[in-house]
């Protein structure tokens, strides 16, 4: 596993505590990973959706499939131009991002980046080599 962090010399001053060193690091850790809980927990209970046709003012509600909006998250496949932000900046322009089916699971979406977009998010090189490219 590598190693996310590096050992500071940190000062933390409370009114009655003082950390140093590791303990601030370990504190560092602590927190880091207790909100990595609570955000993973929000994604882990991925509950269906119902979709209330009775809100549109249609005739024949009857015949609509609404299934694809039942998952939380969910972007129907296809073409679309967006604007890209990474780390609260903004790539200039839109960039053409393919969602498509992916072929482990049939009833969601995932996106589909070129590896041109790629180069541009400046990834480093031992998280380069993580993104899959094949598609």
């Amino acid at each position: 596993m590598a190693k996310l962090f590096k050992t500071i010399d940190l000062n933390v001053k409370h009114k009655s505590k003082q950390c140093r060193g590791r303990s601030a690091t370990t504190l560092i850790y602590f927190v880091i990973i207790g909100m990595a809980s609570i955000a993973s927990e929000s994604f882990a209970v991925s509950k269906d959706i119902e979709f209330n046709s009775d809100i549109l003012d249609l005739k024949d509600r009857g015949n609509i499939d609404l299934s694809s909006f039942s998952r939380a998250g969910y972007i129907t496949p296809g073409k679309y131009e967006l604007i890209i932000n990474i780390n609260n900046n903004e790539l200039s322009g839109t960039y053409r991002v393919d969602y498509i089916v992916p072929k482990d699971d049939p009833k969601a979406s995932e996106p589909c980046i070129s590896p041109i977009l790629v180069k541009q998010f400046a990834l480093r090189p031992e998280w380069l080599k993580k993104v899959n490219l094949e598609r």
